[in-house]
């Protein structure tokens, strides 16, 4: 495969950056005809890494998109001499992982076919193949986790004070699942509230989401918690339970709605986050309706999910 074109930018040591080198490679792979899910799995590669780049060296970053039919090559150079480090092989470690690096750099060698660092006289270069083909043997499957927890939470509970509620029932595939695509939504939402280049409405949404996770990001920690350990003991279905503020019913209903603006056109027109499932959010509204149910005095039921088959 040889390289048939190529974009290329620099790049200020900025959050704005992300976005900038989001609409790089829009360009490139438009230009392209790249396929839809090469398109995207380039554009959250270049995020990851000019993210990486920006928060961890401070320099000046150069973005450079190649053509390899039918993929593309991603490749950003920085300052820093410092080489990149995976901290886990196991994607599931990724729930846990609290560091931004070590988050982005496993999602990096999740998604990518190929990928690595190379030193230069006044820094590195970090580059990933995606949609080439050329995937190493054993690389872990794709994912889509990428956004540092926001709160601190101990295991087995949310941090918020208040009453008990016990969730039946849960597949551990459709928990990982909504934990990984609502931090992915976070991360982006983060940089889109910092950025302020886009729609003012998306500016708005993503401060008002920063506000609702204000109170219930306990609950979605807790949630990665959960995972985490039912991966441990290789459970495939849980039963948990997590300590609920009064408050929490109407967090819910208003993160509800926002999530429906989120998903609707204006952001499927300027995020590059996948929408959630059907199950996901299916799984959500059983999440919501379980907490505002035992919160009245209702019985706890279990949710109407199968585990994935065997």
């Amino acid at each position: 495969m040889e390289s048939t074109g190529s974009y290329e930018a620099q790049l200020p040591a900025e959050l704005s950056s992300v976005v900038a080198a989001r609409r790089l490679v829009d360009s490139a792979v438009g230009s392209w005809g790249v396929g839809e899910k090469v398109a995207q799995d380039a554009a959250l590669v270049v995020s990851e890494l000019v993210t990486n780049a920006v928060l961890h060296t401070g320099t000046v970053v150069s973005v450079r998109v190649r053509h390899l039919d039918p993929g593309v090559r991603l490749e950003v150079e920085d300052g820093s001499t410092q080489p990149p480090v995976v901290v886990t092989d196991r994607p599931e470690d990724l729930l846990a992982n609290p560091f931004m690096t070590g988050r982005g750099l496993a999602l990096l060698a999740a998604t990518a076919d190929r990928w690595g660092s190379d030193p230069l006289p006044d820094g590195k270069a970090v580059w990933a193949e995606v949609g080439t083909g050329w995937r190493r043997p054993g690389a872990a499957a794709s994912m889509r986790s990428s956004a540092a927890p926001e709160f601190a939470s101990p295991p087995g509970a949310a941090a918020a004070a208040g009453r008990m509620v016990h969730i039946i029932g849960v597949p551990v595939r459709l928990l990982i699942e909504s934990v990984r695509q609502f931090a992915d939504l976070q991360r982006e939402m983060q940089v889109v509230g910092l950025d302020h280049s886009g729609p003012t409405e998306l500016v708005d949404l993503a401060e008002t989401n920063r506000q609702i996770s204000a109170h219930i990001g306990g609950l979605r920690q807790a949630g990665a918690d959960m995972a985490e350990a039912a991966l441990e003991r290789g459970e495939s279905i849980i039963d948990f339970d997590v300590e609920v503020a009064d408050e929490a019913v109407e967090a819910f209903d208003q993160l509800g709605s926002l999530m429906r603006q989120i998903n609707g056109p204006l952001g499927r027109r300027h995020l590059l986050s996948m929408p959630p499932s059907a199950e996901v959010v299916a799984y959500r509204t059983c999440y919501r309706d379980q907490i505002s149910s035992q919160l009245e005095g209702r019985a706890a039921r279990r949710c109407p999910f199968s585990p994935a088959p065997a």
